[in-house]
């Protein structure tokens, strides 16, 4: 039976998990896509990240998951998950947030911005992939009246005076 360690050791543990996982050799091009985990162009654009980026944090997001009883991985409900709950308490079981997160991602050497985009990234590729709604998903959009696309104003439209 492997002992349940103190909550700085859980710490040093969960670093010492993530060294591990940075030191595995990885095929960069595995993280171009539009899963969860992978990077689209169009997200590289937008949250400015790079594929390099990507295995930080995607192994960083895993240990978050776990320890704010998010994702049931191989972490998961583990002594060492269970001592790292009571280590990290600004982490709320059942909830993500950004700045929990910024706070969890900078323990492995993720800056705040990289943390903050990728957490912006995650969650939009969850709605897009209709995995996240909204109790007023049903609500209407307000919307601004459009010009027809024939009506083209001329100058002679401005008043004179």
């Amino acid at each position: 039976m492997t002992p349940t360690p103190s909550p700085a050791d859980a710490i040093e543990q969960l670093k010492a998990m993530f060294a591990r996982e940075m030191k595995r050799p990885v095929d960069l091009t595995e993280f171009r896509g539009g899963e969860w985990w992978q990077l689209l162009d169009s997200e590289a654009e937008v949250f400015q990240l790079e594929l390099a980026d990507m295995p930080a944090l995607v192994a960083a997001w895993d240990m978050f998951e776990a320890i704010a009883d998010i994702t049931h991985n191989d972490l998961h409900n583990s002594p060492l998950c269970i001592e790292a709950r009571s280590a990290l308490p600004y982490i709320e079981q059942g909830r993500t947030d950004t700045l929990q997160w910024e706070m969890f991602a900078r323990l492995f050497g993720i800056r705040g911005r990289t943390a903050r985009a990728w957490f912006y990234k995650f969650q939009f590729s969850m709605a897009r992939g209709g995995l996240d709604s909204w109790n007023d998903d049903d609500m209407p959009m307000p919307r601004a009246p459009v010009m027809s696309p024939v009506y083209r104003p001329q100058l002679s439209d401005w008043p004179r005076g």
